[in-house]
């Protein structure tokens, strides 16, 4: 426990106020009733339990006329004689055990009264946060600071790590169990990364070793240290007035000069919650975006934690969390299953199954999810499928959160209940901004930010200042004002609140791009779980598994109704309705795999993009994920062109002749296997191109006539102009191609136009199936290389 500073003391004695002994850990420590203490496993408690039942901030402990021990959503909870509980009241002693009734560690409260003394002192709040929240009282947040031994008491080199083993434990998912070493030097601190997987950085530079001198920031994980006398300290202690969203000069523009930001001032600080709100047109979203790195601005600055966002945008992309307006979870999915491929592909790759169950255990605790691990996103009401959201979010543990309209579409009582739970997060030390058209319960924000067409601010301030400033609380005449009068609104806004000196934006670097981040899981996990993913997604939907499985019968049934009992042998020459029953089954079979292949993937991509878009913002390899699409719905393509040849088999005869494999059946099911793949990627690279799944189908419907007038089999296509060239471009084209090599039609249907394509032989149908595997390439790179593209940093 930081012990309070001498002046506060002596300030708070002179009241004749209170102070509570807290024993925990075999240690006692004394809090004085003008500091918000908080107790967990974390480095950053100011009474730190160290205990697996324990949450990093489990519990906090307040003053407001009695003192008071709330339960901070722990994962295991707060016990009270016995009886699990949300808060207590200290009135002399209390004994209160966390995370279990009989087995969590003890802690005890003592209420101690400290009567008045004749002198008086004046206090000093050098060494205080202030986190203004709602109500009459600031709350100071932290007071004097804790500092960490730079050098054991036997040792001139002390380890960091989230292991239990270090000198210096931070208990932190991003920090490695042995990330960092520290030793003693002439004038300051030499310290060396331990291979990391997150890297340690210095003053906001990656290092592997550095030279530390007086006033130097080290960064790891989430942690701040700050180098002062040859000790490190936590930075938010030392300077409690460091840290939080700083954001001034503000500007956006896009291509043809217009503004959709100018000159935007905040300041947010860990600890409050803030509203964004405006009319349609004032730049709320671009606003998020920008806040969050995602776009680049073209004027000022933004900093977290007093590093530049767009900068440092490796360093602080892990403290940042993005709710977008849009839901980022698969709504087939259970919460649960939901939030464990998330953590897979979000927490470093040297997490255990027990790291990633617990964070996954506690997000769900904590946003009020708990007992719905198992229904599905899509079965949840909508205030709860935000808190999924969030949880989601909450896996990284942000210390910034922004929220894009979180209460669209909700009613009021699910808009109240969400806005409740964006005031708690923000009271669990993070800074909270809620992007929002609903005015119902600002009340429970800290700081109001009203927007102007043009995204201007017009207004910046505490919700009780709103009304003094605009003259009203009718939040229809003052949006109406706003909207009416932008310019003027800004002016009047800037008249009382003068901007700032506007700094240079801070320059494009490739640190700020989504690139690959070594803490994340690796390529290969990547892949692995975001193809199991995609086959719970597909399993989870009835109706399209359902499609899957119906498609290849129904096609299948629909070629056995071609006149014959041929098949793909020799028809009866002298019988011109059967002549020809080779050529239209195979024709059948080929279109029937283009459209399964096409119609399985074209509406994927841009279905998810919104999930795509944030997983990629956080980090996820654009190549691990095309390629998970590719594999499942390359497995279901071959399955299906199974399914779909082996029930034109059953009622009619197969091929006897083939130029490679033994069986011809083989043969003519690999060029349909192929066709359908081929066709797959293709509908991939349209679905990564098309805006809107609705965009979609048309394209797939000419696709579709595209193959069946140019595959070759129905209407001829050799030796016409233009016609026979088109004809190369399509999938069906060579997959036809490949059958009727395979089965030799021109031997079994010599009517037919002869084709250069369909001589049998093993060169003619080897071609036929490298240019379809180089079709795949080639339209798998263009979709790779536009999905790229949709993510970069301020599209």
């Amino acid at each position: 426990m930081r012990a309070m500073s001498e002046s506060t003391a002596v300030s708070r004695a002179s009241h004749g106020l209170s102070e509570l002994r807290i024993t925990a850990g075999g240690e006692t420590h004394v809090i004085p009733s003008n500091v918000r203490t908080v107790i967990g496993r974390g480095v950053e408690c100011d009474v730190v339990v160290q205990h697996d039942l324990v949450s990093r901030r489990h519990a906090v402990v307040s003053y407001d006329g009695v003192w008071t021990i709330a339960d901070n959503a722990s994962t295991n909870g707060m016990y009270a004689g016995g009886l699990r509980t949300d808060s207590e009241k200290v009135h002399t002693r209390l004994e209160v055990r966390l995370g279990d009734a009989t087995e969590g560690p003890m802690v005890v409260l003592e209420a101690v009264h400290v009567p008045a003394p004749e002198v008086t002192a004046t206090r000093h709040n050098d060494d205080l946060e202030f986190t203004v929240l709602k109500g009459s009282m600031p709350q100071p947040f932290r007071s004097t600071p804790k500092r960490f031994d730079a050098v054991g008491p036997d040792s001139s080199v002390v380890t960091i790590g989230s292991a239990a083993d270090n000198d210096i434990r931070l208990d932190d998912i991003l920090v490695s169990r042995h990330h960092a070493r520290a030793s003693t030097a002439p004038g300051g601190l030499i310290v060396d990364d331990t291979n990391s997987l997150n890297g340690t950085y210095l003053n906001g530079q990656l290092i592997s070793s550095a030279y530390l001198s007086e006033g130097d920031v080290l960064t790891i994980g989430h942690t701040d240290l700050l180098c002062r006398e040859g000790r490190l300290a936590l930075l938010r202690d030392v300077e409690p007035d460091s840290g939080g969203l700083q954001v001034s000069g503000l500007g956006y523009s896009i291509t043809g000069g217009k503004k959709l930001l100018h000159d935007i001032d905040l300041t947010v600080k860990r600890g409050t919650l803030t509203a964004v709100i405006g009319p349609s047109g004032a730049g709320k979203s671009t606003l998020s975006r920008v806040l969050t790195g995602i776009a680049q601005p073209s004027t000022g600055t933004v900093e977290f934690d007093d590093f530049d966002v767009h900068a440092s945008y490796e360093l602080v992309r892990s403290r940042i969390g993005l709710v977008p307006q849009e839901d980022v979870m698969h709504r087939q999915l259970k919460v649960k299953r939901a939030l464990d491929y998330s953590a897979r592909l979000r927490l470093p790759s040297e997490s255990t199954v027990a790291d990633r169950q617990g964070q996954v255990g506690h997000v769900i605790d904590q946003l009020g999810l708990a007992g719905h691990e198992s229904t599905r996103i899509d079965k949840l009401s909508g205030g709860q499928r935000k808190r999924a959201s969030v949880a989601l979010e909450l896996l990284t543990e942000p210390s910034l959160l922004v929220l894009d309209e979180p209460t669209s579409g909700l009613d009021p009582a699910l808009d109240q209940q969400v806005m409740k739970t964006l005031r708690s997060l923000a009271d669990g030390d993070r800074a909270v901004i809620v992007i929002t058209h609903s005015v119902a319960y600002l009340d429970l924000c800290d700081q109001i930010l009203v927007l102007a067409p043009g995204g201007m601010p017009a207004f910046l301030g505490s919700p009780t200042d709103l009304t003094d400033f605009f003259g009203t609380n009718d939040w229809a005449t003052i949006f109406g004002g706003v909207a009416s009068d932008p310019e003027g609104s800004h002016r009047r806004y800037r008249t009382r609140f003068p901007s700032q000196p506007t700094p240079n934006a801070a320059p494009a670097s490739e640190s700020r791009l989504p690139t690959r981040n070594a803490s994340l899981p690796r390529w290969s996990t990547q892949f692995v779980t975001l193809a199991r993913r995609q086959v719970d997604v597909m399993v989870s939907d009835v109706g399209y598994i359902s499609f899957l499985a119906a498609l290849p019968i129904a096609l299948g049934l629909l070629a056995l109704v071609v006149p014959g009992h041929a098949g793909f042998t020799m028809p009866d020459p002298t019988d011109s309705n059967t002549a020809g029953e080779p050529a239209q089954l195979l024709a059948l079979l080929t279109v029937g795999a283009s459209f399964m292949g096409a119609s399985m993937s074209i509406r994927d991509l841009v279905g998810e993009r919104p999930i795509y878009l944030r997983e990629r913002a956080v980090g996820l390899s654009v190549s691990a994920y095309l390629a998970s699409k590719i594999a499942v719905f390359g497995l279901f393509a071959w399955l299906s062109s199974a399914l779909l040849v082996s029930i034109v088999f059953l009622g009619k005869t197969p091929p006897e002749s083939s130029v490679l494999f033994p069986d011809a059946r083989i043969e003519l099911f690999v060029a349909m296997g192929a066709t359908a793949t081929t066709s797959m990627v293709l509908g991939l690279l349209v679905s990564s191109l098309v805006r809107s799944s609705e965009q979609a189908m048309p394209v797939l419907i000419i696709l579709l006539m595209a193959q069946l007038v140019l595959h070759g089999g129905i209407v001829p296509v050799t030796g016409r102009a233009v016609l026979d060239q088109l004809s190369w471009l399509m999938p069906a084209r060579w997959g036809y191609a490949a059958a009727a090599s395979g089965i030799d039609l021109t031997a079994l249907v010599p009517s037919i136009d002869d084709d250069v394509l369909w001589q049998h032989d093993v060169g003619t149908w080897v071609l036929a199936l490298c240019v379809l595997m180089a079709f795949s390439i080639v339209a798998a790179s263009i979709a790779l290389v536009r999905l790229g593209r949709s993510a970069q940093v301020g599209r």
